[in-house]
């Protein structure tokens, strides 16, 4: 799997991240294209409910940015909540990622999880990294 996708286990979830123009295709440079998007899938393994707050930030400035989803969503940052069911599969909103510098240094994306348990009362942070070429 290259590096600008990454699939894991943690926290009970099964998660995937990576860029591309669709769910399925994934593309580790962005270059000039205007479709790419930034893609999240979270599975829950558990037998019971699970609410996940999604964050997703690109570490280093200046060469790619996100397309806004909301006005408290920034172009370096973007985050949405969602409740899942047990064994549900979700996909957060593809977010347009956008190269500033075709062709610049690979870029770090870090998404972040945050897992309640809302039943259980427990709550835990999960994150996964991906590299992007702008």
């Amino acid at each position: 799997m290259p590096q600008c996708s990454k699939r894991a286990v943690e926290g009970g979830l099964v998660i995937r991240t990576f860029t591309g123009p669709d769910d399925h295709k994934v593309i580790c440079t962005i270059g000039p294209s205007k479709d790419i998007k930034h893609i999240v899938w979270v599975k829950n393994l558990r037998t019971y409910p699970t609410r996940i707050e999604c964050t997703s930030e690109i570490v280093e400035t200046g060469a790619l940015v996100f397309e806004q989803l909301h006005e408290r969503d920034s172009k370096t940052r973007w985050s949405a909540t969602y409740g899942l069911d047990s064994g549900e599969l979700h996909r957060f909103p593809r977010v347009g990622l956008l190269s500033l510098k075709p062709g610049g240094n690979e870029q770090k994306i870090v998404v972040e999880l945050v897992v309640e348990r809302v039943h259980r009362g427990t709550t835990e942070r999960v994150a996964v990294s991906i590299f992007v070429q702008p």
